[in-house]
């Protein structure tokens, strides 16, 4: 499994210079500011102007109306997500294992390795989001609530969280699991539920000792992996 990068695809006007399209990012990355802070309802052409420090009309310039920019705005936290923090903790888990394959050769018990490998891994990567970039997890939650109550949303973000699915089928599926797309999807509800917690200041959330023994707990039981195996 490996991660490619694929350019974001926006609604807004097409840029053709360099300094144009960073003109769009400016903005587009003050509106993730803002419903980083404050939900995306705050959103609004002025507002975003004000905290991009650029003309009002630089924001209706590149996107026709709100709708636009909050979409846009969605469209490029998804690309950064991927790009940097969920494409590549799969892509280097994937290739954890396939050195681990070569090392050990058919002695390997995949089932057991993966499970204590992506337990460690998911742990701290867990507690360093919460702890190193909260606002990124608020910005996600912030993008993902809006979309239940707004229509222009809700592909963007089905995309999104089919996308956040991809490295846990993965891992079912290398886990030799029936049905990895339901256990993808209950894995990802426990991953998240823990990270809300952490979010919550709930002490144990931000253990990652306790965190791995709950991801791993969960993953021997779905193997049925007896967790005196090392």
């Amino acid at each position: 499994m490996s991660a490619h990068a694929v350019s974001p695809v926006y609604l807004g006007r097409k840029t053709r210079r360099q300094n144009s399209e960073q003109r769009r990012l400016t903005i587009l990355r003050a509106a993730l500011n803002i419903a980083a802070q404050d939900g995306v309802r705050a959103i609004r052409h002025r507002i975003v102007a004000q905290q991009a420090k650029v003309p009002l009309s630089a924001t209706t310039y590149y996107f026709k109306d709100i709708h636009d920019l909050i979409t846009d705005a969605f469209v490029l936290f998804s690309h950064e997500a991927k790009t940097l923090y969920i494409d590549p903790f799969w892509a280097e888990a994937s290739g954890r294992l396939e050195q681990e394959r070569v090392r050990s050769g058919a002695t390997l018990n995949v089932r057991n390795w993966l499970c204590q490998d992506v337990s460690h891994q998911g742990a701290k990567y867990i507690v360093k989001v919460v702890q190193e970039n909260r606002q990124y997890l608020q910005t996600e939650i912030a993008f993902l609530d809006a979309a239940l109550h707004d229509e222009h949303l809700r592909s963007a973000a089905l995309s999104y969280l089919d996308h956040t699915l991809a490295g846990m089928r993965w891992l079912m599926n290398e886990l030799d699991l029936p049905d990895p797309d339901l256990l993808a999807k209950s894995f990802f509800s426990l991953v998240r539920r823990m990270m809300l917690e952490a979010m919550l200041g709930k002490k144990e959330a931000l253990d990652p000792v306790q965190v791995e023994n709950q991801l791993c707990g969960y993953l021997r039981s779905i193997c049925a992996v007896p967790a005196a195996v090392v």
